[in-house]
């Protein structure tokens, strides 16, 4: 039987792809700097809103449905369930 080309190399074989992942995240970041989904200022990370952006954000409050989140045009109660 013959012996996986891998075989031996376990313990270090994920870290070593872990290393090469995050060099190659490194090298796009630098060639592709990430930016705001928003408004496409530089930010710092992969998929993220700038803190204007992030403060200008107008975010959905009650009423709502207590299941799923989904606005009511009107209060129908705290525990009001859409559907």
């Amino acid at each position: 039987m013959r012996a996986l080309p891998f075989a031996g190399y376990s313990e270090w074989l994920p870290a070593g792809f872990a290393v090469l992942r995050q060099a190659g995240r490194r090298a796009l970041d630098t060639l592709l700097p990430p930016r705001c989904l928003a408004c496409g200022s530089g930010v710092g990370e992969v998929c993220a809103v700038c803190a204007p952006c992030w403060a200008g954000i107008g975010w959905l409050g009650a009423p709502c449905c207590a299941a799923c989140g989904l606005p009511f045009e009107w209060d129908q109660g705290r525990d009001a369930v859409c559907g």
